[in-house]
């Protein structure tokens, strides 16, 4: 079951399924994992594994 934290409840990457902390700004609802997955994540996996792929995606789209 979930962590809650104050009210409101824990949020676990998709990915590497670690506790997604707050980012710099404050905003601690996680990215959007898409391609990787249809879940969140985390500030660290979105930069290393979601932004390269959504790239990918998308240079990959130009081509055709």
């Amino acid at each position: 079951m979930p962590e809650v934290l104050g009210k409101t409840q824990a949020k676990y990457c998709s990915i590497c399924n670690l506790l997604i902390e707050p980012d710099e700004d404050g905003w601690a609802g996680g990215h959007s994992a898409k391609p990787i997955n249809d879940g969140i994540c985390c500030g660290g996996c979105n930069k290393m594994m979601v932004e390269p792929a959504q790239m990918r995606q998308f240079f990959a789209s130009q081509k055709a």
